[in-house]
């Protein structure tokens, strides 16, 4: 993972996300993902926040819109701010399928040394059942795949 940090950066500046793991029915719309940022916050401070398919059958554009690892997907904390927002489009494509899971990740920071590797993923958990109601169940997630 591509870390760099702005000079004068404090080194205990690291965001994270807040739960490993997240179950969401596929009608949520925008799925709002907090992300901490831990250590001084006298500064900005920013984090990449991208999406990657996670299950064989979820497909970016058509059950989720994609944030592309790039600048594009930037996450800024504004000064003196220790919680921001990383938002996911969920498409609800109306098709009765099996659940399907997608992973949101940190990657490159601005203004901080690190992300904490600790909690730097959530998977989330589509569901295609309307009436189910969001879960939030915290586990380990493994070289990047959630168990």
């Amino acid at each position: 993972m591509l870390e760099f940090a702005l000079p004068g950066s404090h080194p205990s500046r690291t965001p994270s996300l807040c739960d490993t793991e997240i179950t969401v029915p596929e009608d949520i719309g925008t799925l709002s993902l907090p992300i901490l940022q831990r250590g001084s916050i006298t500064e900005a401070v920013g984090a990449i926040c991208y999406t990657e398919a996670g299950s064989d059958g979820i497909q970016p554009n058509i059950d989720f819109v994609p944030r592309p690892n790039n600048p594009s997907s930037l996450v800024l904390f504004s000064q003196y701010s220790s919680v921001a927002s990383c938002d996911v489009q969920i498409v609800d494509d109306q098709v009765h399928e099996r659940d399907e899971f997608l992973v949101v990740s940190l990657g490159v920071t601005i203004g901080a040394t690190r992300v904490d590797t600790q909690a730097d993923k959530i998977c989330v958990y589509v569901t295609n059942d309307v009436t189910t109601t969001s879960t939030y169940v915290c586990l380990e997630c493994d070289s990047g795949m959630c168990q």
